[in-house]
């Protein structure tokens, strides 16, 4: 339970929840997508890292298609962290640099 409830704060789900409650849809929209990318920033390092590991067992363990496999968890894992890290780097240009 311990483990929900600090899932639930990593990512930040109580300011998700507060932002709904504000009239515009497209800053609410913004702030939301802002608090999950914040979430998922502090996420990804411990989750890649869990993703190595398991591909790292499947190499040791698997076999053939255990060595299949590992390379699979690899490729997704540093397709996921270059997504997300690179969502944060655009976002994060566009903020500073951006002006309406």
């Amino acid at each position: 339970m311990n483990l929900l409830i600090d899932f639930y704060n990593i990512l930040h789900l109580q300011n998700i929840l507060e932002l709904l409650q504000y009239n515009d849809i497209f800053d609410n929209g913004r702030r939301i997508f802002m608090a999950l990318l914040s979430g998922l920033r502090k996420v990804a390092p411990g989750a890649g890292g869990a993703c190595l590991a398991i591909g790292a067992y499947f190499w040791m363990f698997g076999g053939e298609t255990g060595k299949q496999t590992a390379k699979k968890w690899w490729v997704g894992t540093a397709v996921a962290i270059a997504v997300i890290f690179g969502t944060d780097a655009i976002i994060s240009w566009l903020q500073a640099n951006a002006k309406f």
